[in-house]
């Protein structure tokens, strides 16, 4: 999966097509793809290191347990992409694709390498980082979708990771106020999930209303 401002090396599909056929046939039907790394236009790496050179497994171990956080370059096969589709009822928002990620290779595993095979650019003016300076109402819907997927699907991994969620609760709190009535039927949490997230109503409204005023400063309203 690539964007319109990204860039790929010239070896990266020969790399790929490599590291799927090192991967044994007879085994090949529980792999939905190859993920590779990445770096910026300045040929600086952006992708944490992946542990051993070489990971077979799922975005959720390899998030919380060896704390790879950031960009990866994938390729998966195309049943894949079929027996996960993007949702499409949601429409006019950015849903962060971590969501499929994460689902998918819940069932099938991923083989990751430490090549970077992506160049992706920041800080450029059309690229898709602009997001973060859009209002609190434009993000709110795909930050909720986020934040409350994890609290949803992944605290049992709270353990290795304790201040990452207590950040995604007040995420979900603090963006949650800025949705509408359709938006909130999309974005609920689990009962476990909430009572997680309650602490962190106060906090939320909070710092709504200073991303708010925030906002607004910058774009002189």
């Amino acid at each position: 999966i690539a964007d319109s401002d990204d860039e790929l090396v010239p070896e990266t599909f020969e790399v790929f097509m490599k590291t799927w056929n090192d991967i044994p046939v007879e085994k090949r039907i529980n792999y939905c793809g190859v993920a590779a790394c990445c770096r910026d236009q300045f040929g600086k790496r952006i992708s944490d290191q992946v542990p051993g050179g070489v990971f077979d497994g799922g975005f959720r171990e390899l998030f919380y347990k060896y704390k790879f956080r950031k960009e990866v370059f994938m390729i998966n096969k195309t049943a894949m992409m079929r027996e996960f589709p993007f949702p499409e009822h949601i429409r006019n928002v950015l849903v962060p694709e971590a969501l499929t990620w994460r689902i998918m290779t819940d069932k099938y595993k991923l083989r990751f390498i430490n090549d970077e095979m992506r160049t992706y650019y920041i800080d450029e003016p059309n690229s898709l980082s602009a997001i973060k300076r859009r209002s609190p109402h434009s993000k709110a819907l795909s930050s909720c979708l986020e934040s409350g997927n994890v609290l949803n699907n992944d605290l049992r991994y709270f353990i290795f990771s304790p201040l990452y969620f207590f950040r995604m609760a007040l995420v979900y709190q603090s963006f949650r106020p800025f949705l509408n009535n359709q938006e909130r039927k999309w974005v609920f949490l689990k009962p476990f999930a909430k009572t997680f997230a309650f602490p962190f109503i106060f906090a939320g409204w909070a710092y709504s209303r200073i991303m708010m005023s925030r906002f607004q400063k910058k774009s002189g309203v």
